[in-house]
């Protein structure tokens, strides 16, 4: 799925299945919106006129301020298809489990015997189909729409009739609370996890021990106690703009998990010491070189972030950059964030080389008529009043 976030719309270019189809949802006005339902695979956005549409994991950022921004009802639930669909995961669950299972169904209002037809019916096709991916966690709504190819509108309309379902048991909540809800841990193991995945990341795939070791380090590094903004909450909003970006290469993806591995504020070579943290850590894994090389370059440029017509560097910009676009309250405890992380600085000093620095990224922006490359539109709206509303608080040079 392709889809663009502006700031009171969504522009659909590809979608995963052929209903609805992409006429139809290649503009989706936020006032179309009933909700948004977050569940364990995914969005999904309940139009009023009743259809529903799935929207992809990889924008939830985007999603996030586009529902903050129109007042856009959110809900966070268990999608039927997620339970209903495991007797055909690559595992095995105990009596115990799958009566739990049973129950919860039930508690969606699914009695025994439609549970049984609806395995009947979808059973083959998507145990054919997880005899190629072998998917032991999760199978849900996309992966049953994936398996079916549904050449008819009356089953994509059932298949989603059984998602909806899901929204009587639903409540009230947070995107991004529920997106933190499995642990820091766990999302960053999952973004080194899809980096680990990538062609030709590797010479030589490298043992899972010698993966995991390499997380950890990270994650010990991100979660230093004097960290107030660069921390691991930073990594992982950088890692997943940059997987929303669908040009992301291996080496801009490895950057941005090692671009602040290495930070101590009073310090003036933290990148110098991170690029060579990642090239001593993943040297001896098999990277590739000429992906490794180019990293230290990107981890490099995050010194200055100057205007560039490199692909890497933009994207680097933009997903290290990413929070001068969020909403205001977003912002401002970045800001709050980074005078502890400067907590030596004298106050007068912080001020104007902080100043100096907003003042310069403003031009910048203002220059090129946009702040970023590639982020969808939705990030564009609040750059400059985030920008002047911290330049103005430090008023110890002329406004700009």
């Amino acid at each position: 799925m392709q889809v663009q976030v502006d700031h009171d719309a969504l522009r659909y270019h590809s979608y995963i299945a052929p209903y609805p189809r992409l006429s139809q949802i290649n503009l989706i006005k936020a006032s179309e919106i009933e909700l948004v339902f977050a569940g364990y695979d995914g969005y999904q956005l309940l139009l009023r006129n009743g259809d529903v549409v799935l929207f992809p994991r990889t924008k939830e950022i985007a999603l996030y301020e586009f529902v903050q921004a129109n007042g856009i009802q959110t809900v966070v639930g268990t999608d039927p298809w997620n339970l209903l669909t495991e007797p055909y995961l690559d595992q095995t669950y105990t009596p115990e489990e799958t009566h739990r299972t049973l129950e919860r169904l039930g508690r969606l209002t699914f009695a025994p015997d439609e549970i049984e037809a609806i395995r009947t019916r979808v059973g083959p096709s998507l145990l054919a189909y997880n005899s190629l991916v072998w998917e032991w966690v999760s199978l849900g709504l996309v992966d049953v729409l994936k398996a079916q190819q549904p050449s008819n509108e009356d089953f994509y309309r059932w298949a989603i009739s059984i998602s909806k379902r899901g929204y009587q048991q639903a409540t009230t909540g947070d995107l991004m609370e529920k997106r933190h809800q499995v642990g820091m841990d766990t999302i960053l193991w999952s973004k080194f996890e899809l980096l680990a995945r990538r062609k030709d990341l590797w010479t030589t795939p490298p043992p899972f021990a010698a993966q995991n070791s390499v997380h950890k380090w990270l994650f010990q590094q991100y979660s230093e106690p004097h960290r107030h903004y660069h921390n691991i909450h930073h990594l992982e909003q950088v890692m997943s703009l940059l997987y929303s970006l669908p040009s992301a290469s291996n080496a801009v993806l490895l950057a941005g998990l090692f671009h602040d591995c290495v930070y101590r504020s009073e310090a003036s070579d933290n990148e110098e010491k991170s690029a060579t943290q990642m090239d001593e850590r993943m040297r001896p894994l098999n990277v590739n070189p000429s992906t490794l090389l180019k990293a230290k370059v990107l981890i490099l440029y995050t010194r200055r972030h100057h205007d560039s017509t490199d692909t890497d560097e933009r994207a680097l910009h933009d997903a290290d950059l990413g929070i001068f676009g969020l909403r205001h309250e977003a912002y401002a405890r970045y800001a709050a964030g980074i005078r502890k992380e400067y907590a030596w600085a004298p106050d007068e000093l912080f001020k104007k080389r902080r100043r100096e620095i907003l003042e310069e990224f403003l031009r910048h922006a203002q220059a090129r008529g946009q702040f970023f490359y590639s982020l969808d539109p939705i990030f564009e709206r609040q750059v400059e009043t985030n920008l002047r509303w911290e330049i103005n608080s430090y008023p110890l040079l002329t406004p700009i």
